[in-house]
Order: C-alpha cells, then structure tokens, then sequence
C-alpha cells in the first residue's frame, strides 16, 4: 500500500475558537491511511495540545500572516504588505521540507498558505468560512486572488460560496458544511485528551487552564474566582459562546434580555463565554459597562476564555448567537443542537442553512433587541418548546452535519486534486 499524502494545513490562530475547532474535527476524521496531516500555526496556544492528542505535532511558524480587521483598518496594513513576500518564501520552504502534497488553508483571511503553495508548485485548497464586508476594494482583491491561487474553493455554507458567484473560476468552489463527530444516539465527542473540563481563564491567560468545576455566575466579572459560586438550580441559563466581538452581537442580547419581564429575568442568567477578538481587547470592559447601565448587571456573568465548551453548552437552557451581521455558517449553534440545547440566532448568512425556523431552532432579524427579546421571552416562558427544538436540533445534526461526512467530501476534494 503506498504511503499517504502529506496535507499541510495552514491554521491562522492556535485558539480553540470555531474554524480551530472544524480544524480538530476534520484531523480526527480524516482517512490516516490515505492522508497524513500535517498543522502550520503561527504560535503555541491551545489548540497544540489537542493537535497533539490526535497524534498531529505542530509545526510553529511566526511568519505566517493573516489580514485581521484591525490591520486592514489601520497603518498595520503597510507592513503587513511589505511582509507577504517573505512570509510566502518562509512557507515555501515549510512546504518543501515537509514535503506537502497538498496545502489546504483553513481560514480565507491567511494568506502565507496560497502564496507558499503558489510558490512550491503545490495543489492549493483553501477552506473559506467568512462573509467579508465591503472593505473598499479589499473583498473584490481577496476574491480575485482566492480564485486565481486556489485549486478548490471549500465554502462552509451557501451564503459563503455567493461571494464568489459569476466570478471566473468560481466552477472551482465546492460547498462543504462543517460536522461534529458524533455518536449516534448520545452526544458529541470531545475534544482530544487535551481538553481538560471546563476551564475559565480571563482574555489576559487565554491558552492556559484554571480549573473550575462551574462557571461563575455572581454577576458581571472579568477573571475567575479561586472560588465560582454557582447559580440555583432554578435558573434559566441563556449562553453565548464565541470571541467578544461587536459582529458577534453579545451588546443586543443584553438590550433585549433588559427588555424581558422583571420577573422572568429574575430566573434567568446570561453567560457570556469568551474571549476578546483581537483589536477588541476592551470589548469585555464594555459589556460590563453596558449591563450595569441596563440594570442588568447582576443577572450577567462574563466567564472569560473556556477552554472546553462542551459542559457549559450542555448545561444552557438556551443557546443565542444573536450575530449583527452575516455568519459564515454558525458553528456553535450546531455544537448546542448536538447537546439537544434549543438554539435561537439572528437570520445572518449561514445560520438560516443551520437553523429551520420553528423546527429547529428559533430566526429573528439581526440588529433588532426588541425582536429577539419576543423570542427569548417565548422560549423562556414554555419548557416544551424548549425540548421539542432541543430534540429536533439533534437529529438534523445526526442527519446533516456529522464530522465523518464532512470529512469524505473534503476527501474526495483532495482525490480530485492529487489522483
């Protein structure tokens, strides 16, 4: 039998945020007979040691660069063009001494990876989860670039694979929804060993682990306390689970939760699990700001990075990504639908691919608090609904969204490219 293919994924962040999570979920399920990956970041972190617990050793590379928001947005942007040249160079040399078969970039934001592959003479893929703004003439450059260095073009949801419709080279876009490794009948499997429970570290340690049995729930906070006080058991738990982020929409889930009955809130809590996006550092700072103007501050706990989401997503009541603006495809919402949590999301991009209305799940317009406060008051106030949505959600996981399958599509991708 001859030796698998060597496929070099080119990762942009060595965070435990949603594309490093498709990352592991894909490794896991990956054919290792037929293809032996091979993971670039450009710094330790998190992610390592569950790379590590699939058998995968990184391979660390600083010099891989990727076209944040605040860099597209500031003078960073000058030497960050200055720097492609010789960061495409230092991952051609990656490439060759690794002896990749196949280059596969795991955001569209990186660029080091389709500059390197271009170099090498690789096959390139590159794994597009974002819905870009109309930043000037950015979006139309990556685009063109994108289609001009890219072998295949995997787009997370259909909403992601418009940006490229009508464009020449767009026949080279395949559509491929993330997975969760899933056992039939019971829940979603971890992570790797790496993942220790659930840990809570504040923005500042993020990438290390503290320990705690329960998120905190004693009003708004910044860091753990050596000591979590857990809420009564009777409380409603509403979760947000990603990077604190503007685009994110963590501000208008607290204006609409501010909006419920007084005694509905009384029973409820909003857990706000996650770190600060970079360029965003203050972002948690604000929200705090912004529930105690509310009122609100002390039904809101900010939980900091969590290294493992699995217990905390399975103890909601609730799940909301109350995005202000277009998801690639909405990660998080099928982890919750895995662990039979009742989703609620803003209608934005690929969430409405993830999410049937009514069926699975509950839609409302983004950027509008006083809709999606109706919603939350609906499903607060009916536990049925709860459990029908929650139960619902499952099976369109199971049916649709399972690792194994995502894996044998990416699969056949590479096939494609390498015979």
């Amino acid at each position: 039998m001859s030796a698998p293919r060597r496929i070099l994924y080119v990762q942009h962040t060595a965070d435990l945020y949603g594309a490093s999570r498709a990352l592991l979920h894909l490794v896991e399920a990956l054919d290792r007979e037929r293809y032996a990956p091979l993971v670039a970041l450009p710094a330790d972190g998190p992610l390592v040691g569950e790379l590590r617990a699939l058998g995968v050793e990184p391979l660390i590379a600083p010099y891989l660069q990727t076209l944040w928001g605040q860099v597209v947005r500031s003078w960073r942007v000058v030497p960050f063009g200055l720097g492609l040249l010789p960061s495409a160079l230092a991952t051609r040399r990656l490439i060759r001494r690794q002896q990749a078969d196949l280059v596969h970039s795991n955001v569209w934001t990186i660029l080091s990876g389709a500059l390197g592959a271009r170099l090498a003479g690789a096959p390139h893929v590159w794994h597009v989860r974002e819905i870009l703004p109309h930043s000037g003439g950015l979006k139309p450059a990556l685009v063109a670039l994108s289609l001009r260095t890219a072998d295949r073009l995997i787009c997370v949801s259909e909403s992601v694979a418009a940006q490229f419709a009508g464009r020449r080279g767009a026949e080279r876009v395949r559509v491929v929804y993330d997975g969760l490794p899933l056992e039939v009948g019971r829940g979603m499997r971890g992570l790797g060993s790496g993942a220790r429970g659930l840990g809570l570290v504040s923005g500042d340690e993020a990438g290390q682990q503290a320990p705690s049995p329960k998120p905190q729930a004693t009003g708004v906070w910044q860091a753990p306390s050596p000591e979590p006080q857990v809420p009564g058991d009777n409380e409603l738990r509403i979760g947000v689970v990603g990077r604190l982020h503007p685009q994110k929409g963590q501000a208008d889930l607290l204006r609409a939760f501010a909006l419920l009955d007084p005694g509905l809130r009384s029973a409820s809590r909003v857990l706000l699990a996650g770190g600060a996006s970079p360029g965003h550092e203050r972002q948690a700072e604000e929200l705090a700001a912004l529930a105690r103007d509310l009122g609100i501050a002390e039904r809101v706990s900010l939980l900091g990075f969590v290294a493992d989401t699995r217990d905390l997503i399975a103890s909601l009541d609730l799940l909301v990504l109350p995005a202000t603006r277009a998801e690639g495809l909405g990660g998080v919402l099928l982890e919750a639908m895995a662990a039979r949590v009742p989703v609620l999301s803003t209608r934005a991009g690929g969430t409405a691919e993830v999410v049937d209305d009514e069926e699975t799940g509950l839609l409302v317009p983004p950027q509008q608090p006083a809709a999606l406060a109706r919603a939350l008051a609906r499903l607060l106030g009916d536990p049925q609904l709860r459990r029908r949505l929650g139960a619902a959600g499952r099976r369109a996981v199971e049916q649709r969204f399972g690792a194994d399958s995502m894996a044998r599509q990416v699969e056949r991708i590479y096939a494609e490219l390498l015979g």
